[in-house]
């Protein structure tokens, strides 16, 4: 098994105290939604998992703001 990481989740209270009260693992149950959900995109094709573009030259004519003139 991987080392896991701690994150933070923001959840709805209502959400939290039924899981309490039905005896969830939260930690497993999102652990378990973000993995079939990751399963589900790369089926799809999906961009948002695609590696990022590393920024090159800006194509914006504009002058940059930032950027003495």
């Amino acid at each position: 098994m991987r080392r896991k990481r701690a994150v933070n989740l923001y959840l709805d209270g209502a959400v939290c105290k039924e899981a309490k009260e039905a005896g969830l693992n939260l930690s497993t149950v999102a652990e378990n939604a973000i993995k079939e959900a990751i399963k589900r995109l790369k089926g799809a094709g999906c961009q948002m998992l695609r590696p990022r573009r590393r920024p090159g030259r800006d194509l914006n004519p504009r002058r940059r703001l930032d950027r003495p003139t």
